[in-house]
């Protein structure tokens, strides 16, 4: 049972972008397994509290600072900003280079896009900023 304070990863605010629209696949080519890597990722996820997933590979990201590097990401989220008023996004490392990006309320992560390449905040700019 998934209490209160633990992660609930919320769809319902995807939007699909050129970012999304790559289907990403793992070496062996089989995208069914990794997508039940995906969901048992995901699972794993919900059984968290924030402060437990949040750490090196799962973080947030000032959206000023994501900006400087992809400025489509203000034009793509639009209207999604209105409601929500976003400050950062957090990314979520789903695997290889493969990121998800989500919009954090609480314990509420509604994931926005999925990033098969690492494109939206590539690791060589984290490197700079004294990330990793």
């Amino acid at each position: 049972m998934v209490g209160q304070d633990t992660i609930k990863l919320d769809f319902s605010k995807f939007i699909k972008h050129a970012w999304s629209n790559e289907t990403y696949k793992r070496d062996n080519n089989k995208d069914g397994a990794f997508v039940f890597d995906l969901l048992y990722r995901f699972r794993g996820w919900e059984s968290m509290k924030p402060n437990e997933l949040l750490g090196r590979d799962n973080h947030p990201i000032k959206l000023e600072e994501i900006a400087k590097v992809c400025p489509d990401i203000i034009k793509v989220l639009g209207d999604h900003d209105k409601d929500d008023y976003i400050t950062e996004l957090v990314s979520l490392h789903v695997g290889g280079e493969a990121r998800l990006w989500a919009h954090r309320k609480d314990n509420i992560f509604y994931v926005l896009f999925y990033d098969p390449r690492h494109e939206i905040y590539p690791m060589q700019h984290q490197r700079k900023k004294g990330r990793r």
